[in-house]
């Protein structure tokens, strides 16, 4: 394994951007997932064990050796302008602090392609010990740990056909690949993506019932047990609406905030974690993803009327709701002043940590935005929007992210301290959608 240090190098100016895509255009993924949320039955049964997966079987080339990088460049840019009010808002908000970091090394999951068809693998921090978790003959992808690391979230479909349009299903496994469960067995539809609740006893899903029908699938947001019980619709859109997605547990596990759209309209709906109280905002636009900050004040979001990335206040939501327009406030300002170039930021991510900090993965480079120092860090890396969002450390110290490694993809991981970047994976095959343990 061979670090790569880059160079810090301070620059100033970076291109403007312009608005990020359409939430179905932002969806589709390189292995036929979506993004955009579902449509289910009110009501379905247990969910049905189809068995533990094989025992996790060692790679032949467990410590990869990464080719000599070609030239790959990390800069940050400190702004000295006046920040926006949006980043002052951010910056006088308090989170928590974080217990102190265990001395356990914990793993990074990802998914590739090297065995045939789309199988999780979980290795060491350094990419060593690089071990194949899921061999069910099925196609497996957006893993995604449960918050005490001890379980896996992850969906699944059958291999062959069109994987647009096939039942995908959301299984939960623990940690070393064994006890796969289907946990959706009865709800046939394309589940597209997963979100751990807060206390990790919960999942968020999404799922389109007509994939057929495109952007107008009706898809909706449902909420079900680890051990599969107790699955809940929580939002109701119909087939001919674009429907609900993005579904972003508050920090306290009580509400989930999502993004639903009929034909003209679009709003963010924050709702009772069993869907039985909703607050709605109605927004005349475009908004693709919502974000809860980890203070739990405020809720993030990507395009709308911002055109990239914004904040409204958790507590305007839900007092005011569809009743008042609100404020949408902006942190374009901060992006000009940083002279940030988030041309389609197709994948926004906040720390885990901190609500002043938060990374963005658009088609040249991962950025991270960090509004209490005022300053941009850009990895000059060519990331493809297929390949998963980018993924923290639990301490906000590190970032994972795939990008083009030559002729495909693989799994970097960028230290914010020392603008070290090192590559973790190495092959002719795709490696992506990083996931860091907790």
């Amino acid at each position: 394994m061979r670090h790569v240090a880059i160079l810090l190098v301070l620059i100033l100016g970076v291109p403007a951007c312009r608005p990020s895509a359409e939430p179905e255009e932002l969806a589709a993924d390189q292995l036929g997932q979506t993004e955009l949320a579902d449509r289910g039955p009110e009501e379905a049964t247990a969910a049905a064990a189809i068995g533990p997966s094989a025992s996790p079987t060692p790679l032949a080339t467990a410590t990869p050796n990464p080719p000599s990088p070609t030239a790959q460049l990390v800069t940050t840019q400190v702004s000295t302008a006046d920040p926006s009010d949006s980043a002052r808002l951010l910056r006088g908000r308090t989170v928590a602090p974080a217990p102190p970091g265990s001395t356990v090394p914990t793993s990074i999951l990802f998914v590739s392609t090297r065995d045939g068809v789309p199988d999780l693998y979980r290795m060491s921090e350094d990419g060593t010990g690089q071990v194949r978790l899921t061999q069910n003959g099925r196609n497996n992808d957006w893993p995604s740990w449960s918050p005490d690391g001890q379980q896996i979230g992850f969906l699944s479909s059958e291999v062959g056909g069109d994987r647009a349009l096939a039942p995908t299903h959301l299984y939960v496994m623990n940690a070393d690949g064994t006890g796969s469960v289907d946990i959706t067995p009865h709800l046939d539809q394309l589940v597209e993506s997963l979100a751990w609740s807060p206390e990790g006893q919960r999942l968020a899903l999404v799922a389109n019932p007509a994939p057929e029908e495109g952007a107008f699938a009706g898809t909706n947001v449902f909420v079900v047990n680890r051990d599969g019980s107790g699955l809940a619709q929580i939002s109701h859109m119909e087939i001919g609406s674009v429907g609900c997605w993005s579904p972003t547990w508050s920090p306290d596990g009580s509400r989930l905030a999502y993004v639903c759209r009929a034909l003209m309209s679009v709003g963010i709906v924050i709702a009772s974690a069993d869907g039985a109280e909703t607050w709605g905002m109605d927004y005349w636009g475009q908004i693709n993803r919502v974000f809860w900050l980890p203070s739990g004040d405020q809720v993030g979001f990507t395009d709308g009327v911002c055109g990239r990335v914004g904040v409204i206040s958790a507590e305007f939501l839900l007092t005011n709701g569809a009743s008042s327009p609100g404020p949408w406030p902006c942190l374009d300002q901060d992006f000009e002043a940083l002279e940030a170039n988030l041309d389609s930021p197709y994948r926004v991510v906040w720390s885990p940590q901190l609500d002043t900090l938060f990374a963005v993965q658009t088609a040249e480079s991962i950025q991270i935005v960090d509004l209490a120092r005022y300053a941009i860090t850009v990895a000059a890396l060519r990331s493809d929007p297929l390949s998963g969002p980018p993924s923290w450390s639990p301490d906000g110290s590190h970032l994972a992210f795939a990008a083009e490694g030559g002729n495909d993809s693989e799994i970097f991981v960028l230290d914010l301290m020392s603008q070290a970047v090192v590559q973790l994976t190495d092959n002719d095959v795709e490696d992506l959608m990083p996931a860091w343990q907790p």
